[in-house]
């Protein structure tokens, strides 16, 4: 079970995460084509100005109009099937923006939309005679829009996260995606990802590698090209590139049908069947659409292929993204066909979670909400510092930030920046003596993490409202003991905050200065021990560990984790690389004996 287990009437079936799109299609001939400067098939991605002169350019030719976008396309789709989803973008405030929100409230999408000052996002689709089509895109400008705008309740409920590559194109675009998707991966949300276009996996290649090898992309569409680019033309004959990181991989081969790669075997889906080749705008989403209907009631691997290849074959033979009206009877027959029900009944989000994982999804690991990691370092001051850390082998690495005492190690823009280039919203802890929990919960927010330390005077209450405000934050409270034994004090603590925390933290208190923590200090083990003994959840144990000590202190406490601070810092102040390598050396065989 994952960090929303009680919850058992999820909202949603789907979070979409994506950069909704006017679309304006428009028939052209060779010539027209080619004056654009644009290769046939061609994706090119524009500014705001190139694209408004490339639409001044197709004024008088015959339009229409509609609202595209691959991920909007896709969901569109699902709602046909009455899947529940719900889509988080951004839109101008324009008649375009207008024209999305009614889009999605008629398809009964539940809308999360960002409004902007900037123009909304357009795609001029050039279709030749042929049925081929060639895009002139502007994505649109989402500078205006932060993290804290996305609605993170909707990724902890949902089902699986879908999003595509598209969204690697915009530093601020990227930001989001990759909140959602560190935020969907800590939840156990499953996370769909289209790679959307070749131009787009060849730029961000690593950016989307590292997702992967992280384990966080459960599904991945992608069109052979699409494929190839990421994997290499031998992804088939060297399938470990691609399974020993991603469960299921589809491969989208047009009027070769398709390819699912799962640890289980590869499927070959037949190709869509079509009397006409009208428009192949949304094929590739559709099939998608088709898939992760399949996915989602819980039909074998195939027939989710089978129905995506469905739906690729009827949106091509209409103009714009469309679907035949008939198409759910068609579903139903094709289910039929197979023993089939077309309707069964549907899993509630954590049962669907646990059966897809145990079919496809082997061996990944989500942590769970009531262990804390075995190490974590606190102060961190710069990126490499980090990278130096989490490579290491430091689970957690910490931000002490809003300190009463202590100067912080860097402001609350730098731990956000650092948390993000290393990707470590996972592995992130905010430290903070903050004691009202909507400005504990608006601080977590602004560095993307979930794990929260708090020392200081907060209130049972205060933290009750900050887990109301997100169920899934890991809330660490300390436990700070005085050299003039307050056990009695601790005792009480333990009893009060038992229920409202996932965890606590020893350390220890400096008379001189005042400061409950980065003291360099040790307390009393005896009184840590008893601590453990206490406590009816895991307790991390902190305050004057350093290489030499660590693993005496594990097998006298026995705590569930250590945490150090000033311990493994050289003179000037900076983690010494070669004392955090000796730290981590000595707790792991510490625990392993302990």
């Amino acid at each position: 079970m994952y960090l929303t287990s009680s919850i058992k009437a999820p909202k949603l079936d789907v979070f979409a995460l994506g950069s909704p799109l006017i679309d304006i299609t428009v028939n052209v001939d060779e010539s027209q084509l080619s004056s654009f400067g644009i290769a046939k098939g061609e994706q090119l991605f524009v500014d705001e100005d190139v694209a408004k002169a490339a639409l001044q350019r197709v004024d008088a030719l015959d339009k229409r109009v509609g609202v595209g976008g691959c991920v909007r396309n896709a969901i569109q789709g699902l709602s046909l099937f009455g899947e529940r989803a719900a889509f988080f973008s951004t839109v101008g405030s324009d008649e375009h923006g207008e024209l999305i929100r009614r889009n999605l409230q008629a398809n009964h999408i539940q809308e999360r939309l960002f409004v902007k000052q900037s123009m909304t996002g357009v795609c001029l689709v050039l279709v030749t005679p042929d049925g081929e089509r060639s895009m002139v895109t502007f994505g649109g400008d989402d500078s205006e829009v932060g993290v804290t705008a996305l609605p993170t309740k909707d990724i902890d409920n949902a089902k699986l996260l879908y999003t595509s590559g598209y969204m690697c194109n915009d530093p601020n675009r990227f930001r989001l995606f990759s909140h959602c998707v560190t935020t969907a991966h800590r939840v156990g949300t499953a996370i769909a990802f289209d790679l959307a276009d070749p131009k787009v996996v060849a730029e961000h290649k690593s950016r989307i590698q590292t997702f992967i090898d992280k384990g966080m992309i459960d599904v991945l569409f992608g069109n052979v090209l699409e494929i190839e680019e990421l994997f290499g033309k031998d992804y088939l004959t060297n399938p470990s590139l691609s399974q020993q990181k991603v469960p299921i991989i589809v491969v989208k081969l047009g009027a070769k049908g398709a390819l699912i790669i799962t640890k289980n075997g590869t499927y070959k889906v037949a190709a869509p069947h079509c009397d006409e080749v009208v428009d192949t705008t949304g094929a590739g989403d559709m099939f998608a659409a088709g898939f992760i209907h399949g996915l989602l009631q819980g039909y074998p691997i195939e027939i989710c292929g089978e129905i995506g290849s469905l739906l690729a074959g009827d949106v091509i033979g209409h103009m714009g993204v469309e679907l035949s009206d008939d198409i759910l009877r068609q579903t139903g027959q094709l289910l039929s066909s197979h023993g089939m029900m077309s309707s069964p009944e549907p899993l509630d989000r954590n049962t669907w979670i646990d059966d897809v994982r145990a079919k496809y999804f082997a061996d990944q690991h989500h942590r769970s909400p009531h262990r804390p990691a075995r190490i974590q370092i606190a102060g961190i001051k710069s990126e490499a510092e980090a990278r130096m850390l989490l490579a290491s082998g430091v689970d957690v690495i910490g931000f002490p930030l809003a300190l009463p005492v202590h100067k912080a190690d860097t402001t609350e823009a730098g731990a956000a920046d650092i948390i993000e280039g290393q990707q470590a919203s996972e592995n992130a802890l905010l430290i903070t003596y903050l004691d009202n929990s909507e400005t504990v919960h608006s601080l977590a927010r602004k560095l993307s993490t979930k794990n929260i330390q708090l020392h200081g005077d907060i209130s049972v209450t205060e933290i009750e409202k900050l887990k109301a405000q997100d169920e899934s934050y890991f809330v660490i409270k300390s436990l700070v003991v005085h050299p003039d034994d307050n056990m009695a004090d601790l005792e009480r603590m333990i009893a009060e905050y038992g229920d409202c925390v996932d965890a606590f933290i020893i350390d220890t208190y400096d008379p001189q200065t005042g400061a409950c923590g980065a003291t360099g200090k040790t307390q009393d083990w005896e009184i840590s021990r008893k601590l453990v003994e206490l406590s009816p959840k895991p307790i991390i144990l902190a305050g004057g560990l350093n290489p030499d000590n660590v693993y005496g202190a594990i097998m006298m406490v026995k705590p569930a984790a250590v945490d150090v601070h000033t311990g493994v810092e050289s003179d000037d102040g900076d983690k010494d690389p070669e004392l955090v390598r000796r730290f981590v050396e000595e707790a792991k065989r510490g625990f392993g004996e302990g």
